[in-house]
């Protein structure tokens, strides 16, 4: 399945399935692979028309993928209720995954902790912090996206080469059939003043740490421990405040290592450190603008001037 935002009125969301990230881009799409194949395809299709008349509205992605296996033009709008400026078009892509079958699939988490696979160039781990950067934009209010979010949610086609696979990034996800699902379990609860104070905000922040273990190709509790990196670090007893601090130390530390990536690590202290706006939330439409202008823009231009993407 392919994404592309579009300019949408308000809609209601749905349960999906399975979403690939790609960067955003409302020109239009770029024509991809889908890395997987899909399940739970047995429900009817209920599609209205939008405002403008020229794409429906999906209310059951599965079937509408499903029933029309073998088209490759637009499907139409999946429902949400997240913003009123961004919606989101389905295409199938060629070759169609329901005629590959499934594939098989490998964790971001398990490829950064595997010793058997070599480490992938650094172009490749960059496109991936720009795919990611981006859609956190996309999905920050949505349940695809936990606010502790992690490299244990995100998945890649497993193929021939790490490069290969880093292509196409994917987040999976169990939907129930209740209207609402239970909101997720705190992974790192805290009653701490000291977190209330610092405030990050925590899509970013859980973004921070996946660039860093980007770059290094390590898992950030490995990166912790690792007495190499001369941190600091006292245990606090409150595990959130912990991986702050731990991620604020080894930006400086890897910022003396890698002197001639200056825009990656301004988006990187960013998510770390916060913006200087007065919102914190990405709901917020000004706050949103200024992610895109000191996260994930400064990731794109990092990306296109060192390798021409």
């Amino acid at each position: 399945m392919i994404t592309t935002p579009v300019p949408r009125p308000t809609s209601t969301k749905k349960s999906k399935k399975l979403v690939t990230f790609a960067p955003q881009d409302t020109a239009g799409y770029r024509q991809q692979e889908s890395p997987h194949g899909l399940t739970g395809l047995g429900c009817n299709i209920n599609a209205s028309k939008t405002g403008d008349g020229s794409l429906k509205k999906l209310d059951n992605l599965c079937n509408a993928i499903r029933s029309e296996a073998d088209q490759h033009h637009c499907l139409g709008i999946l429902s949400s209720n997240t913003s009123n400026i961004i919606q989101t078009r389905v295409w199938i892509p060629k070759p169609s995954p329901l005629r590959i079958g499934p594939v098989e699939v490998v964790s971001l988490e398990s490829l950064l902790t595997s010793y058997h696979l070599p480490k992938p160039t650094l172009k490749s781990r960059m496109t991936v912090a720009v795919k990611l950067a981006s859609s956190v934009m996309q999905l920050h209010s949505t349940a695809w996206l936990n606010d502790f979010w992690s490299t244990s949610d995100i998945w890649f086609p497993r193929r021939t080469s790490t490069d290969n696979m880093l292509e196409r990034p994917l987040i999976c996800k169990a939907f129930s059939h209740i209207t609402k699902p239970p909101l997720p379990a705190d992974n790192f609860p805290t009653h701490s003043e000291l977190w209330r104070v610092l405030d990050p905000n925590e899509y970013l922040l859980s973004l921070g740490i996946i660039l860093i273990e980007l770059l290094e190709w390590r898992n950030f509790d490995s990166l912790r421990k690792d007495k190499s990196y001369n941190l600091l670090l006292k245990s606090s007893g409150d595990e959130k405040i912990d991986r702050y601090l731990a991620a604020k130390q080894l930006v400086d530390y890897l910022r003396d290592q890698y002197r001639d990536n200056d825009l990656y690590f301004t988006a990187l202290r960013r998510c770390i450190q916060g913006l200087d706006h007065g919102e914190k939330t990405l709901a917020s439409d000004g706050y949103k603008k200024e992610v895109y202008k000191v996260i994930v823009r400064p990731l794109e231009v990092h990306l296109r001037q060192g390798w021409g993407c």
